[in-house]
């Protein structure tokens, strides 16, 4: 069986787990992050609910503010995103 590449879905899932997940560790709340950031609340919600996909700039402030390199938040976030496709794939 070959694999499949993630989706976006996947994608923005992946997203919201790493971006909570970082928060969590931080032990920081969202309105915290959002106003160190610059960014809503409300968006911020919808990001670590997996129903937006953060862009690049946004990305890069959170890995700034998370103190980690960008293309580390993102091969994190892509890894998660194979993951979940793994998954899939071993329940059909």
């Amino acid at each position: 069986m070959s694999s499949s590449p993630p989706t976006a879905a996947d994608f923005r899932r992946a997203s919201g787990y790493i971006l909570r997940r970082l928060r969590r560790k931080a032990k920081v709340t969202q309105e915290f992050v959002a106003g160190e950031t610059g960014i809503n609340r409300q968006h911020l919600t919808r990001l670590e609910g997996g129903r937006h996909f953060p862009r690049p700039p946004l990305l890069i402030r959170l890995a700034d503010f998370y103190k980690i390199p960008f293309i580390e938040i993102y091969a994190q976030i892509e890894q998660r995103a194979i993951y979940y496709v793994s998954q899939r794939q071993r329940k059909t």
